[in-house]
This record gives structure tokens, C-alpha cells and sequence, in this order.
């Protein structure tokens, strides 16, 4: 009688417990643009305000690439940031739709009526660098615009007296040998604001 291999019968049966996957979280891959609006008379317009540099571009994505445009739109595309006074603006977009908003920016010709062009001053796969660049930038720019201002008062000032400025007047604005521009305390509480006003850009929403 030939035997057969018969498992004998399992008595007790410990399975291990299925361990569920953790969730995975889609994460979208975008890019920051930071870009800086210039006004074609070089006279900022501090009536603009984001939504309308929002509108602007939205406008041209939907002009020139239609249905396909109206992708990024929706997904990760978001202004996060924008001053009126040095024109700097940070844009974030999906990765794959960079291009096609880098390229509507150009098209983008008029803002509350006044000729502009919007210069891309850096593209970065993070925020933090955008905010970096936006921050050395807008030291840079509110200083040189302090120091055109002075300037220009001196210029006014004289014209007034006739002759130079009078010794007694008090110097608020210094431009040293090194390039550096030393501005009144006011200059340096702007600076300081639009700094924190960076610095607290958040990147997720």
C-alpha cells in the first residue's frame, strides 16, 4: 500500500497580521520664479496689487495656450508674492508647466494702463533661494531709490537757495567709497519690513 504524504491537520494557526502600507503622499514637483516688474517711464505704480498681477498673467496663459494653459492654473500655480515699491513678484508653478508660464510672462505688456515688462531675475526648484535673491534684491533697490530721492532733494533745494546747500543742513544719505549706501532710519524700517514680509512666504500654501 503505497502511503501518502497527507499534511497533517493545522491545530493552531497564527497568522501575521497584514501590516497596511503607510499613506503615500503625492508630492508635485513645481518652481519659484522671482521676477521683477519694470515700468517703461521708470516710475513705479504702488496702485498695483497682487490679484491684478495675477489676473495679468492668468490672462495670458488662457490667450496664448488656451485649454492646455488652464492646466497649471489649477494645479500648484499660485502668485505667493508681490511688492508694489521694488516690483519684485515670486510665482509658483508646476515643473512641467514652467516654460509655458515663463513664456506668458513675456506677453504680459500693461499693468493698470502703464507699459511694463516682467524681467525673470532667478528660477528655483525651491523657495528658499527665491526668497534669499528677493531679500538681497530688495535691500539693493530701496536703497538706490533713497538715495535718488536725496538727490533729487538736493538738486530742488538748490534750485530754490539759488546756490549750494547750506552746511547746517542734515545729511541723512551717505554713498561711501566702497559703493555701500548708509540710508536714514525710515529707509531701514522699510527694509526691515519687506524683509519679515519675505521671510514669512509660506511654501505649501
Amino acid at each position: 500500500m503505497i502511503q501518502q504524504n497527507i499534511p497533517k491537520k493545522l491545530t493552531h494557526f497564527n497568522p501575521t497580521p497584514h501590516k497596511t502600507s503607510p499613506k503615500l503622499h503625492m508630492r508635485v514637483k513645481v518652481r519659484h520664479l522671482l521676477i521683477r516688474i519694470i515700468y517703461d517711464d521708470g516710475i513705479t505704480d504702488p496702485t498695483v496689487v497682487l490679484p491684478q498681477i495675477a489676473k495679468a498673467l492668468n490672462n495670458s496663459i488662457e490667450y496664448y495656450y488656451g485649454d492646455y494653459g488652464n492646466i497649471p492654473l489649477r494645479y500648484g500655480y499660485q502668485v505667493k508674492y508681490f511688492n508694489s515699491i521694488t516690483g519684485l513678484c515670486l510665482i509658483r508653478v508646476p515643473r512641467n508647466f514652467c516654460q509655458t508660464v515663463v513664456y506668458s510672462t513675456t506677453n504680459v505688456k500693461k499693468l493698470n494702463g502703464k507699459g511694463v515688462k516682467l524681467d525673470i531675475l532667478h528660477i528655483s526648484g525651491t523657495i528658499n533661494r527665491c526668497q534669499q535673491i528677493a531679500i538681497e534684491l530688495s535691500r539693493q533697490y530701496l536703497k538706490e531709490f533713497a538715495l535718488q530721492a536725496y538727490l533729487q532733494g538736493e538738486k530742488d533745494k538748490e534750485k530754490e537757495m539759488g546756490s549750494s546747500v547750506s552746511e547746517g543742513y542734515e545729511q541723512k544719505i551717505i554713498l561711501t567709497t566702497d559703493g555701500d549706501i548708509i540710508v536714514d532710519q525710515n529707509t531701514l524700517e522699510n527694509i526691515a519690513q519687506i524683509e519679515q514680509e519675505i521671510s514669512q512666504i509660506d511654501a505649501v500654501q
